[in-house]
């Protein structure tokens, strides 16, 4: 009888304090919101960088614009 390499590795531990994913409803509400202010561009920019990157707002509010590449 073989014996399987995995038999004695752990599972990977899944955090229970995991932040659901925003519904549709609520990403586009976000985006509405971003279009009525004073810099719209910026703000839907932030919004979806964040989104879609999943920095932290820390890391997002620590960005300077040499850590952007061409």
């Amino acid at each position: 009888m073989q014996q399987t390499p995995l038999k004695n590795v752990k599972a990977p531990r899944v955090p229970k304090d995991q932040v659901p994913p925003l519904s549709q409803h609520q990403m586009q509400s976000l985006l509405d919101v971003a279009r009525r202010t004073q810099a719209p561009e910026r703000n839907v920019a932030l919004i979806l960088l964040l989104v879609d990157t999943g920095l932290r707002c820390a890391e997002l509010c620590s960005l300077t614009v040499g850590d952007v590449e061409d």
